[in-house]
């Protein structure tokens, strides 16, 4: 179970922000997101807009190794007029880990 909030900036005047999320164990994408925001709000004069979203999800994995794993979340946004960041004013985010025994 993962769960935090992400924050998109857009600096120019385009009102659509698609940013992508992805759960990774070790070097593996084993779940990827896409979220597209439409940020319509009171803009500053360079066309500025920020929004802080919540996001959850939820991921069975069956990693099938006895080994240390590693699991990490990471994004990226697709406009390149703008910029998005995790944990954004030290907000947490959380990946709660499950073993279901057979």
């Amino acid at each position: 179970m993962v769960s935090g909030s992400i924050r998109c900036l857009r600096t120019n005047s385009d009102e659509t922000v698609i940013n992508r999320t992805r759960l990774m164990r070790n070097a593996t994408a084993v779940q990827t997101r896409s979220n597209t925001l439409y940020l319509r709000a009171r803009q500053t004069s360079d066309n500025a807009l920020a929004m802080v979203v919540p996001f959850t999800f939820m991921y069975q994995d069956s990693p099938a190794t006895t080994s240390s794993t590693t699991y990490k979340i990471q994004g990226s946004q697709d406009n390149a007029l703008g910029s998005f960041s995790f944990q954004y004013d030290s907000s947490p985010t959380t990946i709660i880990l499950m073993e279901i025994g057979a």
